[in-house]
């Protein structure tokens, strides 16, 4: 599995070349979060599964792999979400 903590246009489109290429096995195989609810609404329209929670997308990809995918102000939050969840 592969979580996207972001899913604005760099993930999404990184979702989708995962897809296209069928790099994951489904749709349901990549996780993302946002605090943007369009973003959000748009991932659960390809079948992703899409959530406000950072923790929640290190869980469901904690076999596999988190990409962050947030602006460069963002990453130190996003770095304590992914230790907070038990991330190395």
């Amino acid at each position: 599995s592969v979580g996207f903590i972001g899913s604005g246009m760099m993930a999404s489109s990184l979702m989708d070349g995962l897809m296209a290429n069928k790099v994951v096995a489904s749709a349901d195989c990549i996780s993302c979060s946002d605090v943007y609810q369009p973003a959000l609404a748009s991932a659960k329209q390809k079948g992703y599964h899409a959530t406000s929670s950072n923790a929640e997308v290190c869980s469901r990809a904690k076999d596999g792999a988190i990409l962050l995918a947030v602006k460069p102000h963002i990453i130190p939050d996003v770095c304590k979400d992914v230790a907070d969840a038990g991330g190395d």
